[in-house]
């Protein structure tokens, strides 16, 4: 009985409001990867193009968990953090249209360099108003059952991955100007969506009560355990969606190319996060993240196997797909609400800004590492992902074991 009523307190509406929002989050840096080496090498920006995208992942690290801080002192001050999100999707969304309008033939001569800076200025735009919109599913569900909350906002996340190829297709075929347009009415939805769902003042959940009149102090221990448990879980994630894709692609029975091979992944995610948010609420997000994260070492451990043992299979395939799908969906469902409770409560923002910012920093990290030795992360050999992956597991693992 006591299970059902709580249930029944996960304010549904709200959640679908902030799944809205995700969805145009995603929709949105889709294009703009798809578009951003594309403008770059078109306006001779060639060495530029293929670095930029690691030089924003390191500013990532640095600017998100000062955004998330930021987010938690608005809250404090007025109830919400409705307000920050407003600034950023503004930002973002007017950068895209300039930029739209820029390309469409209204760019002096001689000053190229706007686009990038302008890029990198949507970067930071985007990260002011994407954590503080995370942050905002621990006003929306009491703590046992903020999996179950955040499984539709990986559903979301994971379906619309899965709609990457068909999302690209209709890119080619609209050109960078309209899609930057699509990109900043996707945000628009999304952010009036999540603001007419969501009321002006989000009262503070139960635990945080207490701390919202002053700020909460959170100790520099748990903040930088926060920001490794980030690195790792994006470093485990990255590798397998990198490694297991090309390799299922490569010799596989299925006939199907590792973009299409990803979206099976995403697509199995998806459809698992429900029954996964279920068994998250009973053994806990911690439990969750670190059979995740195993399960993920296991999928990326697995494209070895199917190198040298078993070949092309069939069943061993579909077994692979189906273990990085549910793997996936883990990690994702039990990260946000592990995020949430790694920091003191009334520091949500800023324990979403250290993990995504630990994210961004690996991220771009394994981007440079496979730039600077010449190839891309999706090329990167079966061998050298296991290395890696290998490493960063029992580390991140402590420190998970360590951030109680």
């Amino acid at each position: 009985m006591n299970a059902i009523e709580n249930e029944r307190k996960i304010l549904w509406q709200q959640v679908v409001g902030l799944a809205a929002m995700l969805a145009a989050i995603v929709f949105a840096w889709t294009i703009y990867e798809f578009y951003q080496p594309q403008i770059l090498r078109n306006m001779g920006f060639v060495e530029l193009a293929t670095w930029l995208g690691v030089v924003q992942g390191v500013l990532v690290a640095g600017v998100e968990p000062v955004v998330g801080g930021m987010s938690d002192r608005i809250m404090r001050s007025f109830g919400s953090r409705l307000p920050i999100i407003a600034v950023g999707v503004t930002i973002a969304g007017s950068i895209f249209l300039i930029v739209s309008w820029l390309l469409d033939g209204h760019l002096p001569d001689g000053m190229r360099w706007l686009v990038p800076i302008l890029m990198t200025a949507w970067v930071i735009a985007m990260i002011i108003f994407r954590g503080p919109a995370i942050a905002i599913l621990q006003q929306l569900a009491p703590t046992k059952f903020l999996p179950q909350a955040n499984s539709l906002l990986v559903f979301v996340f994971a379906l619309v991955g899965a709609c990457h190829p068909v999302i690209n297709s209709l890119l080619k075929n609209s050109g960078a100007g309209k899609a930057f347009i699509f990109g900043a009415v996707g945000l628009l939805i999304g952010a009036t969506w999540l603001w007419r769902s969501s009321p002006k003042y989000l009262s503070p959940s139960p635990q945080a009560a207490s701390q919202m009149l002053s700020e909460a102090r959170t100790s520099t221990r748990s903040m930088f355990l926060a920001f490794l448990i980030g690195m790792g879980a994006a470093t485990e994630v990255n590798l397998m969606m990198a490694v297991v894709p090309r390799v299922l692609s490569q010799t596989s029975s299925l006939n199907l190319s590792g973009e299409y091979t990803a979206s099976a992944i995403l697509l199995i995610a998806a459809i698992a996060t429900f029954p996964l948010g279920q068994l998250i609420v009973k053994i806990g997000e911690r439990k969750g993240m670190v059979i995740g994260l195993c399960a993920v070492s296991v999928a990326i451990a697995m494209s070895f196997l199917r190198q040298t043992a078993f070949g092309s299979n069939l069943i061993f395939e579909l077994f692979h797909i189906f273990l990085a799908g549910v793997a996936f969906g883990l990690v994702f469902t039990s990260m946000i609400p592990f995020a949430l409770a790694m920091l003191a409560n009334g520091n949500e923002g800023l324990a979403t800004g250290l993990y995504f910012g630990g994210g961004g920093l690996a991220t771009a990290l394994l981007n440079g590492f496979a730039l600077y030795f010449g190839s891309q992360l999706d090329r990167i050999e079966v061998g050298v992902g296991i290395a890696i992956a290998l490493v960063a597991l029992p580390i991140t693992l402590v420190c998970i074991r360590l951030n109680r």
